[in-house]
């Protein structure tokens, strides 16, 4: 990998030009070595060299990344030597990160909550808004490499818009962890009887413009910055992916900006033929829904995780070729059968690869394959699904010890009969671990 922050351009549809730097199917792979995504979960010091004759401040790694500071030991000053920094080359880790919670969450109609005995949040039912629990989200992902929010949008003035605006940007600890959005224009119709309506494409993007990328924290990739556009490929589907996408540019490009647009497009099968019109309107691909991609299965199996990474690996050949980047994303599992009773008709999918694997198992399996497919013109770029949709149980966000002695199975209308242990920590171990190798230590430019 090269460091998250070094980024190739890839230009936009009014200017896109062949880009040497985005190869066919071998040369985008970065491929880890074989002892770091063994699929286990590793001790936080197996193998890893972090001594330094330096003070390990928060500058010494980018983001202020420090994952000694989790559970680890500090590291210990060695003989005398040229000045040395620790850089970290990993990939770009980023969740979506769901910014609506307020006192009610959710009115209780979440999965985990639910469960007998339930499992809460470690923060409890929070409010998004509240600055302490901003303050322990940046400091849970940043332990675990994280360093990427991408926020749900819902629009001007919605809950989403003013708890990013009025507290995520304008929290003080936010400086070293990026945000970008993710923008639903199917959702944002103002006319209801017209869902294809693209009127508000425009408006919605000069605010965000104007409201938002000036801020230094904001996502940029060479420089432009970044929005996801939620489903792509149902706007692709319904003829108006490229109407929405000109709005967007034309919005940027009014107020002085290149957007670097993200489509949610990467769906079950790559396209069959070499040339397909979307990349041709967007800079980069990826996939939000790795259940429904993935068949909605009961248990992934390795061989679903395998048929599901051949798939993404022809998406990012495809777009490749195309000159669109690729962006890999895994996910944990999920159960929205907690939401409404029409839900009930939704399979559950396990945390677990299969029965016998332990939970956790499925996303080591499907990180580990992301570690595979990033392409290093977006940064290098993993996204998790998610921090903190719980209404869905797709959340990395820690949750109350249970005991391991206490298998929950109830109520079977919501698990389906699949076990759920509550997991603490376990998914920031998993990303820690998978990640941890890729500090360097380099020495400093002399005076």
């Amino acid at each position: 990998f090269g460091t998250s922050y070094a980024v190739t351009r890839v230009t936009s549809k009014k200017n896109r030009v062949e880009n040497p730097n985005i190869a066919g199917t071998d040369d985008g792979l970065i491929r880890p070595s074989s002892d770091s995504n063994d699929g286990s979960v590793l001790d936080s010091n197996d193998g890893v060299d972090i001594s330094s004759e330096d003070d390990h401040s928060s500058d010494a790694h980018v983001g202020g990344n420090l994952a000694w500071k989790q559970g680890t030991s500090a590291p210990t000053a060695q003989p005398s030597q040229a000045p040395t920094e620790e850089v970290y080359r990993g990939p770009l880790v980023g969740v979506y990160y769901f910014p609506e919670h307020d006192e009610n969450f959710y009115d209780g109609n979440y999965f985990r909550g639910k469960l007998d005995p339930p499992q809460y949040p470690v923060l409890g039912e929070y409010e998004n808004r509240d600055a302490s629990v901003i303050s322990q989200h940046l400091q849970w992902t940043r332990g675990a490499n994280i360093n990427l929010w991408v926020l749900n949008w819902e629009g001007p003035d919605s809950i989403s818009d003013l708890t990013a605006k009025d507290y995520i940007f304008k929290h003080p600890e936010l400086p070293g962890t990026q945000v970008s959005f993710m923008y639903d224009a199917r959702s944002r119709s103002t006319e209801p009887e017209d869902p294809l309506s693209l009127d508000h494409v425009y408006g919605d993007i000069e605010y965000m413009a104007k409201t938002y990328f000036h801020d230094p924290n904001y996502l940029r990739i060479n420089g432009r910055p970044v929005v996801y556009l939620y489903i792509s490929r149902w706007l692709d589907v319904k003829g108006i992916l490229e109407g929405a996408i000109d709005l967007i540019r034309l919005a940027g490009d009014d107020n002085g900006h290149d957007i670097y647009i993200v489509g949610d497009h990467t769906f079950n099968d790559p396209p069959d033929s070499t040339f397909y019109d979307p990349f041709e309107v967007m800079d980069a691909v990826t996939n939000f829904d790795v259940y429904g991609s993935m068949g909605m299965p009961r248990y992934a199996q390795q061989s679903g995780v395998e048929k599901y990474k051949l798939k993404q690996a022809g998406w990012k050949d495809a777009a490749a070729f195309n000159g669109c980047a690729y962006i890999p994303t895994v996910t944990t599992g999920f159960n929205d059968r907690a939401i409404l009773e029409r839900n009930l008709g939704n399979s559950a999918m396990s945390r677990r690869i299969s029965p016998n694997e332990p939970v956790g198992s499925l996303f080591q399996a499907l990180f580990n394959d992301a570690m595979d497919l990033v392409d290093e013109s977006t940064g290098s770029i993993i996204m998790i699904n998610s921090w903190n949709n719980w209404q869905e149980d797709t959340q990395i966000e820690p949750v109350i010890t249970v005991s391991d002695a206490v298998s929950i199975f109830e109520p079977s209308t919501l698990t389906q009969n699949l076990i759920y242990n509550s997991y603490g920590e376990l998914f920031l171990d998993i990303v820690r671990a998978t990640t941890w190798d890729r500090y360097v230590t380099i020495p400093e430019e002399p005076p």
